[in-house]
């Protein structure tokens, strides 16, 4: 079973959230920390999501995860 993740930023803006995020970054760690390097399809296990901004910026995200067959 896999996983698809979407991060939205500047999409939001469409539908008036103020301060979105311009560029998402997403990184993928597993359970044991290590960085998950976007291996197809992500495998069944325990996974923790960061989110952040492009040259450390901040604002508002919305982090989508979908589970596939």
């Amino acid at each position: 079973m896999g996983a698809d993740l979407r991060a939205l930023g500047p999409h939001l803006e469409q539908y008036g959230v103020a301060g979105a995020l311009a560029e998402p970054q997403v990184t993928i760690y597993d359970g044991g920390g290590k960085r998950y390097e976007n291996q197809r399809p992500l495998a069944p296990g325990t996974y923790t999501v960061h989110v952040t901004g492009k040259n450390d910026s901040e604002g508002v995200v919305l982090l989508e995860i979908y589970e596939g067959p």
